[in-house]
């Protein structure tokens, strides 16, 4: 079964990476931080018998070292994550701010077309009541402006 690898893993990777690299005679760093001296004697000693108690404190260096790194490997990828959200949430607010000036100006287009639309349809409905009145005076007399104050005095 493979387990999919998380960022701080890949983090931790680079780091321990970065250790060995350092190194020019094939030996690992991390291992040479983490030997006790007393490993380093039976190293050299090359000893039959060898005690648990400089491999246990070894493998418990290890494991410190281990979750030192660890923490310092998941600080960076939240850091790294952290960046990479403040970067998309800025993209967000640049987007929005463009959308909202586009969504302002079709308002106002859309008011203008409105307000226009409105006025052809009231001339329409003069020119049509104007073009009846022609036909049919007496048939359309209802379509007919009212008469001014002024003219209808003068009428009587």
């Amino acid at each position: 079964i493979e387990l999919p690898v998380t960022g701080h893993e890949v983090w931790l990777d680079c780091l321990v990476s970065a250790f060995e690299r350092e190194m020019a005679d094939g030996e690992s760093l991390v291992a040479d931080v983490l030997r006790t001296k007393d490993m380093s004697d039976l190293h050299h000693e090359k000893a039959a018998a060898v005690d648990q108690k400089p491999l246990i404190e070894f493998y418990q260096r290890s494991g410190k070292l281990l979750r030192i790194l660890e923490h310092k490997a998941m600080k960076k990828y939240f850091d790294s994550l952290r960046v990479e959200s403040d970067e998309r949430q800025e993209k967000l607010r640049q987007q929005n701010s463009i959308l909202y000036e586009y969504l302002t100006e079709l308002e106002r287009q859309f008011e203008a077309v409105v307000t226009e639309s409105a006025q052809h349809r009231s001339r329409k409905g003069g020119m049509l009541a104007s073009f009846a009145l022609t036909l049919d005076p007496q048939m359309y007399a209802h379509l007919a402006p009212p008469p001014a104050a002024g003219e209808a005095a003068a009428s009587s």
